[in-house]
C-alpha cells in the first residue's frame, strides 16, 4: 500500500513538474521530481530514466554540496570490485551496486547474472570504487565570513553538462534543501532541454516539506536513532522515511578531490 501511495504521489508530481517546466518559459522556475537514492543510482549506472527504466537517456548525477563535503563526508560511488581477504576470488557486482546492511555488518549485491548475494564485511579486504557524480557546488564555503556564499560558476557548470548532451540531471545535496533551491537557478533556455530530478521525498503540492534525501538524510530531531547517514537506522518509523544515499547503504568514497575529472 505504501509503495502504491508513493508511486501515485510521484505520478502527480511528475504531471505537476511538466506543467511547471512549460511555465518555466515565463517565470524561470522549475521543481525537481523527487526520487530515492536507489533510483538515482540505478538510473546513472544504466543510463535510463529513473522512473522509466525502459527509456534510455544521457543521465548525469550532480552533487551540489560544497567541495569540503564531497571530500570529507564522501562522494557517491560505484563498486568495481569486492576484494576478499579469505583467499576466494574477487567479485564484480552487477552495475557496481553494493549495499551495506544489518548496521554495516554485511554487503548485499547482485552477481553479473543477477543473483542476490550477501557477504560479511569481515571477509572483505577492500572495495575498489569509482565516483559516479559530478561535483558542481551550489554554494561555496567562505573562510572569512564563515558562511556559505553563492558559487558564481554554478549555472555555467550546469550549462556545460547540458551542452555536452545531458538529458536528465539528478541533483543532490546533504538533505534535499539546496538541490530544490538550485534548480530554480537553471536558465529557462536550458530548463526545457532536460528533465531534472533530485534525491528527496516530499508531497507534490509542497516541495518545501522535503529534506529527507540528499547524501545523508534528515536528523528527525535526533529521534529514533536519528543521526544522519547510517544504513539501517530506524527511519521507517517516521512519517517520511529517509531516501538518502547513506541511509540506503549505497557505496561512497571519501578523500576524493572534487576538482579531479
Amino acid at each position: 500500500m505504501m509503495q502504491l501511495k508513493a508511486a501515485l504521489l510521484r505520478l502527480m508530481l511528475l504531471a505537476a513538474t511538466l506543467l511547471v517546466g512549460i511555465s518555466a518559459i515565463a517565470d524561470d522556475l522549475i521543481t525537481p521530481i523527487p526520487i530515492t537514492a536507489d533510483e538515482a543510482f540505478d538510473a546513472v549506472q544504466t543510463q535510463t530514466d529513473p522512473l522509466d527504466p525502459n527509456l534510455e537517456a544521457n543521465v548525469v548525477l550532480v552533487d551540489v554540496r560544497t567541495r569540503a563535503e564531497y571530500y570529507w563526508v564522501g562522494a557517491a560511488a560505484a563498486v568495481t570490485e569486492i576484494v576478499r581477504n579469505d583467499g576466494k576470488p574477487s567479485i564484480s557486482p552487477e552495475n557496481g551496486k553494493v549495499r551495506l546492511s544489518h548496521e554495516g555488518k554485511f554487503l548485499d549485491y547482485n552477481t553479473i547474472d543477477g543473483k542476490s548475494r550477501r557477504l560479511q564485511v569481515a571477509k572483505v579486504e577492500k572495495l575498489e570504487m569509482s565516483p559516479i557524480a559530478i561535483n558542481i557546488p551550489f554554494r561555496l564555503w567562505d573562510e572569512e565570513t564563515v558562511s556559505l556564499v553563492p558559487n558564481l560558476n554554478f549555472v555555467s557548470g550546469i550549462q556545460n553538462l547540458i551542452n555536452n548532451g545531458a538529458q536528465i540531471l539528478i541533483l543532490f545535496c546533504r538533505t534535499g534543501g539546496r538541490s530544490s533551491t538550485c534548480a530554480a537557478e537553471i536558465p529557462t533556455a536550458d530548463v526545457v532541454k532536460v528533465t531534472v530530478y533530485e534525491i528527496d521525498d516530499y508531497p507534490p503540492e509542497d516541495p518545501s516539506k522535503g529534506g529527507y534525501g540528499g547524501f545523508e538524510g534528515s536528523t528527525y530531531n535526533n529521534a529514533y536513532n536519528g543521526y544522519v547517514g547510517f544504513p539501517g537506522r530506524l527511519t521507517e518509523v517516521q512519517d517520511t522515511p529517509s531516501v538518502s544515499w547513506k541511509d540506503s547503504g549505497l557505496p561512497m568514497e571519501t578523500f576524493l578531490n572534487p576538482l579531479t575529472p
